[in-house]
């Protein structure tokens, strides 16, 4: 699993820079901002404002309130429980976790 969450990090990284290279997208967007008005918690601001990023990574103006409107007209807006610590699905918590912050991953783990 580490040498697998490294990897994608590099290649994210690498991606990213390419992309950046291109002048295609300036800043990181994260599925997590992008999707978290699936989530009951999080609402459709975070969300709305990583779409707003994508579109104008594009060259294209954003409109918060069509995209707040199309964001709320999508099945599971607002569906989705927050996810809970990792601590309650995962029997050996205290190893995963020294072995995920030994290699510098903790910030993987919720608590």
């Amino acid at each position: 699993i580490v040498k697998k969450r490294r990897g994608d990090r590099e290649m994210g990284a690498d991606t990213a820079k390419r992309l950046q290279d291109m002048g295609l997208v300036t800043t990181p967007i994260y599925a997590e901002d992008l999707l978290s008005f699936e989530r009951k918690a999080v609402g459709f601001g975070q969300s709305s404002k990583a779409w707003s990023r994508v579109l104008e990574s594009w060259g294209v103006k954003p409109n918060r309130k069509i995209i707040n409107r199309v964001l709320e007209a999508e099945p599971l807006a607002g569906a989705l429980p927050e996810p809970g610590p990792h601590s309650e699905v995962i029997f050996n918590i205290d190893e995963v976790a020294s072995k995920l912050r030994q290699h510098g991953l903790g910030d993987y783990l919720r608590s």
